[in-house]
């Protein structure tokens, strides 16, 4: 090759990267003035004061491309949901350190429909309790409200529609104690990724689930037994398809 055509063609594509670089960082930019951190947040704490049953608080929501182009990311950081049961050992009933779902920008901008198309989760910690009377923890999501509110008709209001690639939950640690039945469980560092078409209709994906171990104490009048199960690594499809 020429050095006067090497030249060229590397001026040219030094050109273009600087270019895409400009017109990423202009979209941010607008993204970061339409969608700013602290209006989102305000919506994410609005919806959970009028919707979770339980006392729950985030610490931000905001806007990321990482990990998510070239779509839009909506990433919530540090979601607690407290336990309130006087009787449970616990003071958090449940903890994601962040939660992002990627949406199709495009279809957003012009026809205002969101398009989820990728869930990513990281950071799950949830203590579930049954007290020795058969109450839970759990029982909080299960009150109805006495009076159900009329929807609204709201025209800015968008459809959301799920065409998912990918699904990745990465570091679940759960624990489980049922003072009735004298179960004693917890498991650590459980992995989950689906990978192909997920949506309302259909499911066709790759599945890995790796964990690190799951540790179960049963011990009542009945039986008294331990089991431990470390590294379990799992590989397979699922599939699903609308009758």
């Amino acid at each position: 090759m020429k050095p006067k055509l090497k030249k060229a063609l590397k001026i040219t594509g030094i050109s273009l990267g600087s270019l895409i670089g400009l017109v990423i960082i202009l979209v941010l930019v607008v993204c970061w003035i339409v969608f700013s951190s602290s209006g989102l947040t305000k919506v994410a704490e609005k919806a959970i004061d009028k919707y979770s049953p339980a006392r729950a608080k985030i610490d931000d929501v905001d806007l990321t491309l990482v990990g998510s182009y070239p779509f839009l990311g909506f990433r919530l950081n540090g979601l607690v949901v407290y336990d309130d049961m006087e009787a449970s050992p616990y003071d958090t009933l449940a903890a994601i350190d962040a939660f992002t779902v990627t949406v199709d920008f495009k279809t957003l901008y012009k026809e205002r429909k969101i398009i989820l198309t990728n869930l990513f989760i990281n950071g799950v910690y949830a203590n579930l309790f049954t007290a020795a009377d058969g109450s839970s923890n759990l029982d909080v999501f299960g009150m109805s409200q006495e009076e159900e509110e009329e929807p609204e008709d709201d025209e800015s209001s968008m459809d959301i529609y799920a065409d998912l690639q990918k699904i990745s939950i990465g570091d679940i640690n759960a624990s489980y104690k049922d003072l009735a039945s004298g179960i004693d469980a917890g498991i650590n560092s459980l992995d989950i990724n689906l990978k192909g078409l997920l949506n309302y209709d259909s499911l066709d994906a790759r599945a890995n689930l790796k964990l690190a171990a799951l540790k179960a104490v049963i011990s009542n009048d009945s039986i008294d037994a331990a089991a431990t199960l470390n590294d379990l690594r799992l590989t397979g499809n699922l599939a699903k398809y609308k009758d």
